[in-house]
């Protein structure tokens, strides 16, 4: 995991601190194993610092947070379907707007929409039981994302 940048490391650090002062409900929904990559690869100097009384975004965090939030909002928080095709619809439209980097390509929203639509329809036919946790490999997050989108 030497090939991560230091700026990813920073958003991993800022997204487990967000994951672990969150509402708990939230975090348990997140597969036990991301949250452990995170805390793995995260910069473990980087000391994170998040004003509650202002909005997230007005908070001075990495770009790569806000896409890594949007991910995990679209793949487990999310549960209105009219809900998810509209995040979709904005990450895409950010990403033409130079909103999103390089690390959200079309390829991992195509293949986000192809999961998410696949997990709906596994839930529906196996009630209410948990997704299986990821497996985790040592490579970078995006990576490790479409390992386990594949699945």
């Amino acid at each position: 995991m030497n090939n991560i940048s230091s700026s990813d490391k920073k958003a991993y650090a800022e997204i487990d601190y967000i994951l672990h002062n969150m509402n708990p409900t939230y975090l348990h929904k997140v597969p036990t194993k991301l949250v452990d990559f995170f805390e793995e690869v995260m910069d473990q100097e980087h000391d994170v610092k998040i004003d509650s009384s202002i909005p997230l975004y007005e908070n001075n965090l990495e770009e790569y947070t806000f896409e890594i939030l949007n991910v995990l909002n679209l793949n487990y928080w999310c549960e209105d379907e009219t809900r998810k095709e509209e995040l979709l619809d904005i990450m895409k439209k950010s990403k033409a707007d130079d909103k999103i980097s390089n690390h959200l390509g079309e390829d991992i929203i195509n293949i986000n929409k192809e999961y998410t639509f696949r997990e709906i329809e596994k839930d529906d036919q196996e009630g209410t039981k948990e997704k299986e946790e990821t497996k985790k490999t040592k490579v970078g997050f995006f990576r490790n994302i479409l390992n386990i989108l594949k699945k």
